[in-house]
């Protein structure tokens, strides 16, 4: 607990997300509902997933969930210069522009306009469906980085 503790005051210099769960809840949800996610992740049940992870569902332990989640930490994220790129074609970690990456951005310029966060929407193909769904889910949910660069490189 010490360390998650030490992580809320940290400064970080810079940090860069490439279509990142911001909100953990929202992703959880996301899954339950089958709101356009790969259905892959609902068949892996993922949800489930995490929620064993975190110790419950959002509606079980919901402070945990607002540990875990960037969009509870946009104070002390407005002062870092940050990329965010998001998709609104994410089949993954979807609704972007509502619960993940591009509300983070909203909420961060919301709290300071002069804040050195960027987003990029990278709404277009761009190499992605060249990847199987197993690949997909290596890239995003196991952080296999080798893989998520021949991604980014790709288009």
């Amino acid at each position: 607990m010490q360390f998650r503790d030490n992580l809320k005051t940290l400064p970080f210099k810079s940090g860069f997300s490439f279509n990142g769960i911001c909100d953990l809840a929202a992703f959880h949800d996301d899954i339950v509902n089958n709101a356009g996610v790969d259905q892959k992740l609902v068949d892996m049940e993922v949800d489930k997933l995490i929620a064993d992870e975190v110790g419950g569902t959002p509606g079980e332990c919901p402070e945990e969930y607002a540990n875990r989640s960037a969009v509870n930490y946009v104070d002390n994220l407005a002062k870092t210069n940050l990329m965010l790129y998001w998709s609104s074609k994410e089949s993954i970690v979807v609704n972007n522009e509502q619960h993940q990456s591009r509300r983070l951005y909203d909420l961060i310029k919301t709290a300071d306009p002069e804040s050195p966060v960027y987003e990029h929407a990278h709404s277009y193909e761009h190499g992605f469906s060249e990847f199987t769904a197993e690949e997909r889910i290596r890239c995003h949910e196991y952080s296999d980085f080798d893989l998520a660069m021949k991604w980014l490189l790709s288009y």
